[in-house]
């Protein structure tokens, strides 16, 4: 799950479009009327975040969200699909810091031991305690040198 506060003036539509360029798909509105990108074996889904998910990341993360991508790894398959969806979704990640002031990105949904990296400005910076780098050095590989690493946590 990433979430992100974008300077863009339609958010979810901006950023999803810019999802899709960068993976080589295209936007589709599936089941409840949410827009999506299915590349390979990954789905991206895109909402807008309601008053309650905005003041938790505020809260937790000390990020204003307007945006919140999920990323569904749909390979039910070996490793190297996983590897694959997984660098997929670092590359939509790695675009969308370009232009999108701050966000950051959560294994699972708002647990706070589970934060892969996180940007601000354009500056990327991964958390040196996400066992995922040790796991799939492959995916380490979308991110340019020299990469930064942090321990990265919740603000309490």
């Amino acid at each position: 799950m990433l979430l992100i506060r974008t300077p863009a003036q339609r958010p979810l539509e901006d950023s999803l479009a810019q999802v899709a360029e960068l993976l080589g798909g295209s936007v589709e509105v599936g089941e409840n009327d949410i827009p999506s990108v299915h590349v390979d074996k990954l789905l991206v889904n895109a909402v807008e975040p309601d008053e309650v998910d905005r003041e938790t990341a505020l809260n937790t993360f000390a990020l204003d969200s307007n945006l919140t991508l999920i990323f569904e790894d749909l390979s039910r398959s070996g490793d190297e699909t996983m590897i694959r969806v997984h660098r997929s979704m670092m590359k939509a990640v790695l675009g969308m810091s370009g232009n999108t002031s701050q966000g950051v990105l959560l294994e699972e949904h708002y647990d706070l031991d589970a934060i892969v990296l996180e940007f601000r400005d354009g500056l990327v910076t991964l958390n040196q305690d996400w066992d995922g780098w040790e796991q799939w050095p492959e995916v380490l590989e979308v991110f340019p040198e020299p990469r930064t690493f942090a321990h990265l946590s919740a603000q309490g």
